[in-house]
């Protein structure tokens, strides 16, 4: 696979799992909205997963981005170097 192919197969799984930190990111909110209670002791276990589960995506991303720009920075060297 060529630099250019590699790249666009980076940039398609970027966008996916930037919808996916969108989503998981929105699910916590709406679930800590919901549970929002001054009297609570603890987090529930359902929260600490889906947050365990969105930070998860979050680093996934920062590392596709990480490969894209490594790309770049290949794809801008010159010749034989």
């Amino acid at each position: 696979m060529d630099l250019a192919a590699s790249r666009s197969a980076l940039e398609r799984m970027w966008a996916r799992k930037l919808d996916e930190v969108v989503a998981l990111d929105g699910a916590c909110c709406r679930m800590s909205a919901a549970g929002d209670n001054p009297h609570a002791e603890a987090t529930p276990p359902s929260m600490l997963r889906l947050s365990a589960r969105a930070a998860r995506a979050y680093e996934e991303l920062g590392v596709i981005a990480d490969a894209i720009n490594a790309i770049d920075r290949c794809a801008s060297r010159p010749a034989g170097h």
